[in-house]
Parts: C-alpha cells; sequence; structure tokens
C-alpha cells in the first residue's frame, strides 16, 4: 500500500520520489508471511528464508497450503501466526498457494524427483 501512494505522489506531485514497482503474484507459488512476498520457485523462496534464518537451514519443512486470494489480500495475520508457531516448535513453514490443488499441491510440495519437499502438510 505504501509503494501505491508513493507511486501516486511521484507521478502527481514529487516526479523524483522512488517507489518499489508492484510485485506480481504467480498463479501458484509460495509465500513468506514475513517479507510479504510471493515466489514462484521454491529455491527462491527458500533462499529468503533463510537468509534471514541461517541457523534454520537444517529444519524440516512443513508445507502449508492456503488461497492465493489470503496472500494478494493483504490478510496474512493468520499466516505469520501459523508461521510463527511452527518456528517455535523447530520447523520451518512453506506457505504455498495455488489451483487446482491436483496441480498446484505436487508443484509446491514435492522435488523433480518425487521426494516430498516437506514433512507435513496442511490445509
Amino acid at each position: 500500500m505504501a509503494q501505491m501512494v508513493r507511486a501516486a505522489l511521484a507521478r502527481q506531485h514529487f516526479p523524483g520520489l522512488k517507489f518499489a514497482p508492484p510485485s506480481v503474484y504467480p498463479e501458484i507459488g509460495f509465500f513468506d508471511p514475513a517479507s510479504r512476498r510471493a515466489f514462484a520457485r521454491f529455491e527462491d523462496y527458500s533462499a529468503v528464508y533463510l537468509t534471514g534464518h541461517p541457523d534454520r537451514a537444517g529444519r524440516p519443512w512443513i508445507g502449508v497450503y492456503f488461497s492465493r486470494d489470503t496472500a494478494t489480500s493483504g490478510q496474512t495475520e493468520l499466516l505469520s501466526a501459523i508461521s510463527a508457531a511452527l518456528e517455535a516448535r523447530g520447523f520451518n513453514g512453506l506457505f504455498g498457494f495455488g489451483y487446482p490443488p491436483d496441480v498446484a499441491l505436487p508443484v509446491l510440495f514435492m522435488e523433480t524427483n518425487g521426494h516430498s519437499r516437506v514433512r507435513r502438510l496442511s490445509d
């Protein structure tokens, strides 16, 4: 929201004002509740997540499947609470969205070799 306001101010009143471009949410992707950013690839998501939490590199991942609308609406407080609860119990949260589920779930929570990325999955 702040970036939208900055963009409007830059266009109307302050041409030199800097603002970040809008972020695009993929149809199937991962969401980091801490940064409120979406990622199309697990490698990008995990790199950002583990950069902020290098001590969590060896922890197991727990998958949380949710509606893309939750991420795009900005109503992510529940996801943040789930993430904090998982981390307090020694897990990394892998939050994924996409539709239809039969297409999205394998893309989000399975490696290309058929092995699971997550120890457990919740929806």
